[in-house]
């Protein structure tokens, strides 16, 4: 049996149960009309709820996306600050096919080929 869920998925898993239980006897009771009526409004409360969980979800996530930017991340290889605001960057050692891009703040994988690669040829810019 799975004990790593917390109380608060075990409260809403049991109460969730009881709903459709108690659902299941009052459908079974009111005869076709009454339970069409009594479903629809359901419905409507449902629907509602969640639009509302949806609408606190995009908030949240808005305010995440600016409260918490990513931290910067740390340069690979040498690099040394020269002045205000400028940066030398160079690459040492190693054997590179293809074109070098040195970009800031890259997150994700390269794309395919990368720019300036045709065909499986980097271009030299001559």
């Amino acid at each position: 049996m799975a004990m790593g869920k917390s109380p608060w998925v075990w409260t809403g898993l049991v109460l969730s149960g009881l709903v459709a239980g108690a659902l299941g006897v009052v459908f079974i009771v009111l005869d076709l009309a009454q339970a069409d009526q009594l479903a629809s409004v359901i419905g409507v409360f449902v629907g509602l709820a969640g639009l509302g969980v949806s609408a606190y979800g995009v908030v949240l996530a808005r305010r995440g996306a600016v409260a918490s930017p990513t931290p910067p991340q740390a340069a690979a290889g040498p690099a040394s600050i020269t002045g205000a605001g400028e940066t030398r960057k160079t690459i040492e050692g190693g054997t590179f096919h293809g074109a070098v891009i040195q970009a800031r703040d890259i997150t994700g994988p390269p794309p395919a080929g990368g720019p300036g690669v045709e065909d499986g040829q980097a271009r030299t810019g001559r």
